[in-house]
């Protein structure tokens, strides 16, 4: 159950944040070297159902960072998504490394 649990926010150290997305909802997570220490998710409204899915996820780092902007400012952040045009256009538009799982 120890491992179930969020960590607290450690001083110095770089942040990643996860993200996803689906018909019915968005979701993150914060974390520190593996280790969970927030997490956001929020149903998806009426007009929000007609994105596409790359737009969906792109929502979803948006409010992320707009959420957690108070913990991640002025430190290294890497934003993970399992979408490989997703990251790609992070990476165009703002020069984010984005890390892509496949």
């Amino acid at each position: 159950m120890g491992r179930a649990s969020l960590g607290s926010i450690r001083e110095g150290v770089s942040f990643e944040i996860e993200i996803d997305a689906s018909d019915n909802a968005l979701a993150a997570g914060l974390s520190q070297c593996g280790q969970p220490v927030a997490f956001m998710s929020r149903t998806i409204s009426h007009c929000e159902k007609r994105y596409l899915t790359i737009e969906k996820k792109a929502t979803a780092v948006i409010e992320a960072v707009r959420k957690w902007q108070h913990y991640i400012k002025g430190r290294l952040l890497t934003i993970v998504t399992y979408e490989v045009v997703l990251g790609s256009f992070w990476l165009m538009l703002l020069g984010l490394v984005v890390q892509v799982f496949c």
